[in-house]
């Protein structure tokens, strides 16, 4: 919701002209006040009413008094005249910040801003921000989120301060964000609040600054995580999230330890991204004492995660992702899994009983949801089979870290995944720095039924330049889904190689496709040119989408091919730098079925060219619609 800002240091009309747009959420439109009503209502300390007293005089007397009488300004502190709920919707428009600064108007103000307490579940200190902390006491029983956000040591303290004196009591999520603190510190709100708190989140996503950390060195450092569960035993949800080029592996004397082990834990969701892992002994520990955690997630692994003998010993996790290179903070998608341990917003289909939280006995509660582990050997491999075969129901999203070294076999995934998303990824390299294929395969070769059929995603990553891994995983497409009576319905390429082998292996595809995309990837225009004479054949009768963003050699030779193939609604044309307005002409000139294209950021076509061809479709259309008999 977008803030009304009001600078104090304006006279009592301005502001309350910058409020008319506030005010007038609370009235219906014939109702609404006029600006001139508004700026006479002056925003001022409480004054008392004046009136003008007349005494009884002749008539003429009476007539005399009324012309020279000058109507008199009412000093009126409207905030304090309207319905609670207009000021309610005003106030919510304003800032932390500036709801602290208004305060100070008058006595007043402060009492009417502070009886809202929706106005204080969520609040957050950011640097610099001290002298705001001593306010926060005569709010501080409706604050439920309070974050530290680039947090100097002032406001640590101060912070800590008004957490042990109780002013701050009834937090219940604790956020550290980009913080230079000690592991001290942290455990020490974490305690101060135990009483209340169920959520803590510690992440920075940028580099320390010297004017921030100007006594300590530029490290972000943490408590254990046995520590913090002792700390406060009542945590539900941890959420650690450290990228590893801002963060240093702290030696054992910096860590705040502890050689107790926590007891009677409620903890639920645990995610721990950080270039340092818990080690085995202290996983072990935080595992045998959460008995009602479900998902868990630890990065720091790498060649191999003791995946399967976690999933046997702890049966009621429902996430698991051990060595995900990628992750910074939780997977949203599952995180938010509420304690009756379903997925928000999802509902169990296909049962007409009512779903009982301690009901043991409920599918839905048992089983892996979720998986995410690195794969770059024969012993990973096993895990992966013997997983897919305990959960092959339940599994709905599958992520595979295998690098290009050991050759995964996807058709081997495609047969036996049953969920919803499969990504195996043969690179460690950034989005940037890598090609990837992303599918969707339909649960039906039947044309008429995929609207209705199970989908799902298929994505694979390779190295830039791999040719043989996107052959590879073209050809398990074939394969894994010809056996499975399945389709792919969606392609998409992106920094893919322009290999000769690739767009002709594409025609070979048993499939329905409905939609291909092409980015970044760098074909030759004969290669291109071929392969769209192919799809004049119509060997998928049922493509609807074509596109093509930044490819280096689509020429309008290219472009010209498009035309006339059978089917085809919609065209994308994006930053290809050598088309120009004679190829978009030539996309109409044969007979066409589009309907649509997308025509962006091709520096040689004009925008006269793009009404041409959205004239003709708009044409077109009108052409082809039913007469309307009157």
């Amino acid at each position: 919701m977008a803030s009304i800002c009001v600078n104090m240091s304006q006279g009592p009309n301005e502001i309350s002209a910058r409020l008319t747009a506030a005010l007038n959420l609370g009235f219906q439109e014939e109702q609404l006040p006029t600006t001139e009503s508004l700026q006479d209502l002056s925003i001022k300390r409480h004054q008392p009413n004046t009136a003008t007293v007349t005494t009884a005089i002749s008539e003429k007397g009476i007539q005399q008094q009324q012309e020279k009488q000058q109507p008199t300004n009412i000093h009126v502190d409207f905030i304090c005249l309207l319905p609670y709920e207009i000021v309610s919707t005003i106030l919510e428009l304003f800032t932390t910040d500036e709801l602290l600064e208004y305060m100070d108007i008058s006595h007043d103000w402060r009492e009417r801003i502070i009886s809202f307490p929706i106005l204080w579940h969520q609040v957050s200190i950011k640097h610099g921000q001290h002298g705001v902390l001593p306010k926060l006491s005569l709010v501080g029983q409706h604050i439920w989120r309070y974050t530290i956000h680039n947090g100097d040591e002032k406001v640590i303290q101060g912070s800590l301060e008004q957490m042990r004196s109780g002013s701050i009591n009834n937090i219940r999520s604790l956020t550290w964000e980009n913080c230079i603190c000690t592991p001290e510190n942290i455990l020490h709100s974490i305690r101060y609040l135990s009483n209340t708190l169920i959520d803590l989140t510690l992440t920075a996503d940028r580099e320390p600054t010297t004017a921030e950390n100007h006594h300590l060195n530029n490290t972000y450092t943490l408590p254990c995580l046995s520590s913090i569960l002792l700390a406060c035993p009542k945590l539900k949800r941890i959420n650690v999230a450290f990228s590893t080029r801002i963060i240093q592996i702290p030696s054992n004397n910096e860590l705040v330890t502890t050689a107790t082990s926590p007891r009677g834990l409620e903890l639920t969701h645990l995610n721990w991204t950080t270039p340092f892992r818990p080690n085995d002994a202290e996983m072990e520990t935080v595992l045998s004492n959460c008995k009602k955690l479900k998902y868990l997630q630890v990065g720091g692994y790498e060649a191999s995660a003791p995946v399967f003998e976690i999933r046997k010993r702890y049966p009621n996790l429902q996430y698991i992702s051990l060595g995900d290179v990628e992750a910074f903070g939780p997977d949203m998608d599952f995180w938010t899994m509420d304690n009756s341990n379903k997925i928000k917003g999802k509902k169990c289909m296909g049962s007409n009983r009512i779903n009982n939280s301690n009901d043991d006995d409920d599918d839905d509660k048992k089983g892996l949801h979720a998986l995410t582990m690195p794969c770059t050997g024969p012993h990973g491999w096993s895990d992966i089979q013997e997983l897919l075969a305990m959960d092959s129901t339940g599994l709905k999203k599958l992520t595979l870290y295998c690098g290009i070294e050991f050759p995964v076999d996807v058709d081997y995934l495609i047969r036996h995944f049953n969920g919803d998303r499969l990504s195996v990824h043969r690179t460690y390299a950034a989005w940037k720095n890598r090609a990837q294929v992303d599918a969707i395969i339909t649960a039906t070769e039947d044309i008429h039924a995929i609207s209705t059929a199970r989908s799902y995603t298929i994505t694979s990553t390779f190295e830039m330049g791999d040719e043989r891994g996107v052959l590879g995983f073209i050809n398990a497409l074939r394969t894994g889904t010809t056996e499975l009576a399945h389709t792919v319905s969606r392609l998409r390429f992106w920094n893919c190689p322009g290999s000769a082998i690739l767009l002709p292996l594409l025609l070979d595809l048993p499939c329905r496709l409905q939609a291909l995309k092409f980015e970044n990837c760098e074909f030759s225009t004969s290669i291109l040119v071929g392969f769209l004479r192919s799809l004049k054949t119509s060997p998928w009768p049922t493509l609807q989408e074509l596109g093509f963003i930044s490819i280096p050699s689509f020429t309008d030779d290219v472009v010209a091919e498009i035309a006339g193939i059978p089917g085809l609604k919609r065209v994308i044309l994006w930053n290809c730098e050598d088309v120009t307005d004679q190829g978009v002409r030539s996309l109409l000139e044969e007979y066409s079925d589009l309907e649509d294209v997308d025509i962006g950021d091709c520096v040689h076509v004009t925008q006269e060219a793009v009404n041409y061809v959205k004239g003709k479709l708009e044409t077109s259309r009108k052409s082809s619609s039913p007469l309307l008999l009157l």
